[in-house]
């Protein structure tokens, strides 16, 4: 009986071990299976790593053209901001210039108005004494002829 104990021991055991190393395998297996999707997810990890340190690379780049630019636009303000006061310096300028020729346009007239009435006061004096030395011519000639009359 002991014997059959044993042999029920010794079956009971080998269907132990035999259930034991089925577990084993499939554990194996699933181990295996997990240790594939570990490495898979690592080489994700290195991936985003690599992506990440790329755009951090590039939005470093971004802010230094970003700097740059921030740095040419106050310099085109700036550049600005002289035209713009330039301009009315011009603007000024050009305005008392207009309003000094203005000036100049109107004492021209003027002293064209005064030198047109000089001009027909000196023709008035002209015609005045060319008449009084027609008349002058006239009384010269009539005293002549009388002169050689007498």
């Amino acid at each position: 009986m002991e014997l059959v104990n044993l042999q029920q021991n010794s079956t009971l055991q080998n269907t132990q071990i035999t259930n034991l190393q089925s577990e084993k395998q499939a554990l194996d297996g699933k181990l295996t299976e997990q240790l594939k999707q570990n490495s898979q997810l690592n080489q994700e990890k290195n991936n985003l790593q690599d992506k990440l340190v790329q755009t951090e690379t590039i939005i470093q780049e971004l802010k230094s053209w970003q700097d740059q630019f921030q740095i040419s636009y106050k310099q085109i303000e700036e550049e600005n901001l002289k035209l713009e006061n330039e301009l009315v310096r011009f603007e000024q300028n050009n305005q008392n210039q207009r309003l000094n020729l203005a000036i100049q346009i109107k004492e021209f007239a003027e002293k064209e108005n005064v030198l047109q009435t000089q001009i027909i006061d000196l023709q008035n004096e002209k015609q005045s004494l060319i008449d009084n030395l027609t008349k002058q011519l006239e009384q010269n000639k009539q005293t002549n002829q009388q002169v050689q009359i007498q």
